[in-house]
C-alpha cells in the first residue's frame, strides 16, 4: 500500500491537482487523501452551524490579510505506510539560505525592536518568526517528505495541502487548537521548547514555564468568559514532539457547555504560544517587526465532518513552489529572552522539516 500512496500523491502533484493528504495523531501511518472539490472563502461563522458535509479547513494567521477557505473534498483514499522510510531514487544536493550574517543581523535587529515593547510594559509576550528557505524543487519529493515526517512525529498531525489556489503546504503540527470527539471538545496550551535530550522537569527555566503559563491562563480566562467552569486541565507535563519537547496542558469540557463555538475559536486563535500577550498589542508588534507574511503559518488547519472537528495550528510548516520552499518558525518572547537562545530555537524548530527533506 505505501507504493500506492507515493505512486498516487506524486501523479497529483505532478498534474498539479488540488487536494490534501494528511495523518491524525496517533494513528501509526494511516493516510488520509482526498481531492479538493470546491472552495468556499469563510469566516469564523463557519462553526455557527454543525458541519453538514465532509472537508478541510484552512485558515491564516491574520483574517484581515489572507482569506480562510472552507475545502469540501471528493474521493477520500485511505493508504497505510510502512514504518521503514523511503529513500528518494536520486540524491540531490539542496542549499540551504539559513544562517548567513545578514539573517541573523536582520533577526536580532527584529528581536531588539521587540525587547523595547517588551521593556516598556506595551506586551508580556509576543512571538518573533523568520523563514528559511530551501532553494530547491521539492514538490516532487514531497510525498516522501510527508512519509519522514510521519514516521518521526508520530503524535503531530502531518500534511500536505495542495490549494486551488496553487499553494502547497506541508507540515507536522504538535498543536491541537481545537478538536471535537463524540461529545468533548479538547484544546491545549503548548509553550516552551527543548531538545528531546533534555527530558528533566527540573531543566525548564523560569522564562520558559513563564511562558507556558501565559498561554494557560489566556485559556483558563476564555473559558471562563464562556461560562465553562465544569472542565478538567491536565498539566503542564513534558509533551514530545519529534526531535523537541514542549511544556503542555490539556483541557477538555463538554460540548453542550460551549454554546458559542465561533466566537470561542474566534478568542483561542492566535494563542499567546502564536501571537502574544495582550493579543491586538502583541499582532501589532509583529506587523511592524516582521518583514515577512506569515500567510497561513500560525494560522489553523484540519479535516471536519458533522460527527467531528479536528483543528490544528499551522506550525513546523513550509510553503513550497517550483523554485524554493519557506520553512517558517518562531519563537515566544519575553523580557527574559536571550538573542542567541531565541535564535537557536528557531534553528531546532526548523529541523523538523530540514531533517524530512
Amino acid at each position: 500500500m505505501e507504493n500506492d500512496f507515493f505512486t498516487y500523491t506524486e501523479q497529483l502533484l505532478k498534474s498539479e491537482s488540488p487536494f490534501i493528504a494528511y495523518r491524525l495523531p496517533n494513528e501509526g501511518l494511516k493516510v488520509t487523501t482526498a481531492l479538493i472539490d470546491k472552495a468556499k472563502e469563510c469566516d469564523f461563522s463557519l462553526f455557527k452551524k454543525p458541519i453538514s458535509n465532509r472537508g478541510f479547513i484552512f485558515f491564516p494567521f491574520d483574517l484581515k490579510c489572507e482569506k480562510g477557505w472552507w475545502f469540501t473534498t471528493k474521493m477520500s483514499k485511505n493508504f497505510y505506510l510502512k514504518s521503514e522510510k523511503r529513500e528518494p531514487k536520486n540524491f540531490i544536493d539542496i542549499k540551504i539560505v539559513a544562517d548567513s550574517a545578514n539573517q541573523k543581523k536582520e533577526y536580532y535587529k527584529q528581536f531588539d525592536s521587540m525587547m523595547s515593547s517588551l521593556s516598556k510594559g506595551d506586551v508580556k509576550k509576543v512571538i518573533l518568526s523568520r523563514v528559511v528557505n530551501v532553494e530547491e524543487n521539492l514538490i516532487p519529493r514531497l510525498a516522501n517528505v510527508f512519509s519522514k515526517l510521519a514516521t518521526n512525529n508520530p503524535k503531530a498531525f502531518v500534511y500536505i495541502v495542495a490549494t486551488p489556489q496553487g499553494d502547497i503546504w506541508t507540515g507536522a503540527s504538535p498543536e491541537i487548537l481545537l478538536s471535537k470527539e463524540e461529545s468533548h471538545y479538547t484544546t491545549v496550551s503548548l509553550a516552551g521548547t527543548r531538545r528531546s535530550t533534555e527530558k528533566t522537569e527540573n531543566y525548564w527555566s523560569s522564562k520558559e514555564r513563564d511562558e507556558q503559563m501565559m498561554v494557560s491562563s489566556y485559556i483558563d480566562k476564555i473559558l471562563n468568559n464562556h461560562n465553562i467552569t465544569n472542565y478538567s486541565k491536565k498539566g503542564p507535563y513534558i509533551s514530545e514532539a519529534g526531535d523537541i519537547n514542549h511544556l503542555k496542558t490539556v483541557y477538555k469540557f463538554h460540548q453542550d457547555d460551549l454554546t458559542n463555538l465561533p466566537l470561542f475559536i474566534e478568542e483561542l486563535h492566535p494563542t499567546p504560544a502564536l501571537c502574544g500577550e495582550p493579543k491586538e498589542a502583541a499582532r501589532k508588534i509583529i506587523k511592524e517587526t516582521e518583514k515577512h507574511n506569515r500567510l497561513y503559518y500560525g494560522g489553523f488547519l484540519g479535516p471536519a465532518t458533522n460527527d467531528s472537528v479536528n483543528l490544528f495550528v499551522n506550525i513546523r510548516c513550509m510553503l513550497t513552489n517550483k523554485r524554493y520552499s519557506s520553512i517558517f518558525a518562531g519563537g515566544g518572547l519575553t523580557r527574559d529572552s536571550s538573542k542567541e537562545d531565541e535564535w537557536n530555537e528557531t534553528l531546532l524548530k526548523c529541523k523538523t522539516l530540514l531533517s524530512a527533506i
